[in-house]
């Protein structure tokens, strides 16, 4: 939440990439006792980094930013 307060949106899909890998994702316990703040948190990140329509919702939030921001490098890697 606060890496999307300062625009730092590199971090955001770092922080997700972990988040989401296989080894951390498995862990059913530790997802199930995570607070509900924490969980809407992820949703909103899961929202914001979804692949659907080439990151749309990335490259709003990107577009929409104020400066200074870290936009996701892989987005424009992409690209070319």
């Amino acid at each position: 939440e606060q890496l999307a307060t300062i625009r730092n949106f590199n971090s955001i899909m770092a922080i997700y990439g972990a988040l989401t890998n296989s080894a951390i994702h498995r862990l059913k316990e530790t997802w199930a006792s995570t607070s509900e703040d924490h969980e809407e948190i992820f949703q909103m990140c899961t929202e914001l980094v979804n692949p659907r329509s080439k990151f749309r919702a990335l490259r709003e939030a990107i577009d929409n930013a104020d400066t200074p921001c870290i936009p996701y490098v892989g987005l424009y890697l992409g690209d070319i």
